[in-house]
């Protein structure tokens, strides 16, 4: 092995247990349990969007309604570190979120910040996924672990072995410049949506928006995926 070259693994499970089939993701593995993305995202994501709405209607400010929510990814980050030893990656994006919100909310008074917040964070997501690129591991990939692996140990030891197949890291880095450049391009129609129609429709479009970007992202992931495995075979 030359310097700097990354160690291989052996990648080869024994018979009868794990394939490169069983690193695609499922609907199950992303639907299942509190490892699962959609648990994820409703404690990370769902939660503090629900507490901020009931805080502020309450009259609580909107600096400190930003700060309180942060309670949900900080327990998401708590548990899974607990269940898995990893950080829980959409928790990280969250705080980084709610860190955004709350600086913009001390320094503009303008009610159409509130309206593309997320932006900044869909954005921040996006440019993080290209960045990572640059590094070790791209950002798809433990995002893709800690849906795959779903708290097991032994999945996520062989997860971690697939790498040292040139494939396999190929489809993790498209993956990730998919995803990336999907999620800087729906923080820009955020921002073209809260500067071109009034505010109670673009109330109704974000979400709507931020849904069909994440399921059409997460559907064509898992279809890529799964032909790319079927193609290593």
């Amino acid at each position: 092995m030359t310097q700097g070259e990354e160690p291989r693994v052996e990648a080869v499970a024994r018979p009868g247990e794990l394939s490169p089939a069983d690193m695609v993701p499922s609907l199950g593995m992303v639907l299942r349990g509190p490892n699962g993305l959609v648990g994820s995202l409703l404690l990370n994501g769902a939660a503090p969007l629900l507490a901020y709405q009931v805080l502020t209607r309450q009259g609580v400010g909107t600096v400190r309604a930003l700060a309180l929510t942060a309670v949900f990814p900080v327990l998401g980050l708590i548990v899974q570190g607990v269940r898995t030893r990893r950080a829980d990656g959409i928790a990280v994006l969250s705080l980084v979120i709610i860190a955004i919100g709350v600086a913009g909310s001390l320094i503009s008074n303008d009610p159409r910040f509130f309206l593309v917040r997320v932006s900044f964070g869909t954005a921040a997501f996006g440019v993080a996924c290209l960045a990572s690129l640059a590094f070790g591991r791209p950002l798809l990939f433990y995002l893709g672990r800690q849906v795959v692996a779903a708290g097991d140990p032994a999945r996520a030891a062989y997860f971690d072995s697939r790498w040292a197949f040139p494939q396999f890291r190929h489809v993790q880095r498209v993956m990730t410049v998919t995803w990336g450049v999907g999620y800087l391009a729906e923080a820009a129609a955020r921002v073209v949506l809260a500067w071109s129609l009034p505010t109670s429709t673009v109330l109704l479009l974000e979400p709507l928006l931020g849904v069909a970007v994440f399921a059409g992202l997460l559907t064509w992931t898992m279809r890529y995926a799964r032909a790319r495995a079927r193609a290593a075979r």
